[in-house]
């Protein structure tokens, strides 16, 4: 089923970024494939594969969202913020990223009431049907 909430996550942020929601016009969603380099407390470096859920292009004027799809029985934590922050800093470039969103099929803690200065949406799976 996580890969079925993927899909109609990223069909969410399509409808939403056509309609201008996101302040750009996102014509291309799609997912991220890619690697990070991670250090251990030895400082011992290793290439981990890794993926951002969702990418939701704007060609007109060079920006992108990307998110994250949490399917899962517990509220989803700030690890899945702090994932999807670091993996952006992988991607942007070309695009500079000007909102991130988390999709969550059993909503969040407490964590999001400490950001300042994010572009961030929450979103369950509610938010889907509206």
């Amino acid at each position: 089923m996580g890969e079925v909430f993927e899909k109609m996550c990223r069909y969410h942020v399509l409808e939403k970024g056509i309609n201008g929601d996101y302040g750009n016009f996102i014509t291309k969603v799609g997912n991220w494939w890619g690697n990070e380099i991670l250090v251990d407390e030895s400082g011992n470096r290793r290439v981990n594969p890794t993926d951002i859920d969702i990418v939701g292009l704007s060609g007109f004027d060079k920006t992108m969202v990307i998110g994250e799809c949490k399917f899962k029985n517990e509220k989803t934590g700030k690890s899945a913020f702090d994932a999807l922050f670091k993996r952006g800093k992988l991607i942007e470039g070309k695009y500079k990223i000007v909102r991130y969103i988390i999709y969550s099929l059993n909503g969040y803690t407490d964590w999001y009431e400490d950001l300042h200065d994010i572009q961030l949406e929450l979103n369950t799976i509610d938010d889907l049907y509206q």
